[in-house]
């Protein structure tokens, strides 16, 4: 399975719009950039995610577990990126890797 961080983050603007064209709005592109993705993401899974209704869309089952993840794991990512920037700009401390001890011989 190929999911990708942009396919978390679509299932969380997708959770926050309760439309395609709302999502789209918050990701920044257009609405057939979303549908597209979300098609694909489907086609990855095996299984639909939302349910088309005429006032926006609703997850499925499998759409509200993935969408669980997602909201799980996002913030782990904002994290490590934040944590890496911040690390980035602090001088690296320096370890001394300990030296290694030889194994018993054999008998």
């Amino acid at each position: 399975m190929d999911i990708e961080l942009q396919d978390l983050q679509l299932l969380r603007a997708i959770d926050q719009a309760r439309t395609l064209h709302g999502a789209a709005r918050l990701l920044g592109v257009n609405r057939t950039t979303v549908t597209r993705r979300l098609h694909r993401l489907e086609r990855i899974c095996g299984f639909s995610l939302y349910l088309r209704c005429p006032g926006g869309v609703v997850p499925t089952t499998a759409g509200r577990l993935l969408l669980c993840y997602a909201q799980r794991v996002l913030p782990l990512v904002d994290d490590l990126c934040a944590t890496a920037a911040r690390s980035d700009r602090e001088p690296a401390a320096h370890h001394e890797m300990p030296e290694s001890e030889d194994p018993p011989p054999a008998d």
